[in-house]
């Protein structure tokens, strides 16, 4: 069973959902207008599937919830909080905003050298971070990776740490 939420549903009094940023084989992630710090935030919703799998699924998503509420590091969105909506577990986290790498290479994008390194640097340095706290990331994949532009550099976001 797939779990979705219109437009406009206000989670917990607090978050409006303004639209579905993507969607996973264990999750359903939205944009939302965090009313009470009047900001825009992604609150990652756990996707319901059948009892038995259900039940891991849960447990690996609270597993990422410990892992990303103890990372500080900018080349991880940031943690806010988790909840339950209709006993649906969330965690709202930093909205990221830029493309999948997966999506940047399918458009059929090509790097130069230089800002090949320059990503592959970043990375390097957010799983050294992740590595010296006793985590590994286990779904390191182009679709793990959200590159936006900031003037000349790309700036790199490490995402989805519900295998670690």
């Amino acid at each position: 069973m797939s779990f979705q939420l219109n437009k406009g549903t206000v989670i917990q009094e607090r978050y409006r959902i303004l639209d579905k940023l993507g969607e996973g084989g264990m999750s359903v992630v939205y944009r939302v207008e965090d009313q009470k710090e009047k900001r825009q935030v992604a609150v990652k919703f756990l996707k319901s599937g059948i009892v038995s799998s259900y039940v891991e699924d849960i447990i690996r998503f609270k597993k990422e919830v410990e892992v990303v509420s103890r990372f500080d590091h900018p080349n991880i969105a940031k943690f806010y909080e988790t909840g339950e909506y209709q006993n649906i577990p969330y965690l709202v986290m930093e909205i990221v905003d830029g493309e999948n790498l997966a999506d940047i290479l399918l458009r059929g994008k090509r790097y130069s050298v230089a800002e090949s390194v320059e990503i592959i640097s970043q990375l390097c340095e957010v799983l050294s971070y992740v590595h010296s706290r006793g985590i590994i990331h286990r779904d390191i994949k182009p679709g793990n990776i959200v590159i936006r532009k900031d003037g000349e550099k790309n700036r790199v976001k490490l995402l989805d740490f519900g295998l670690s």
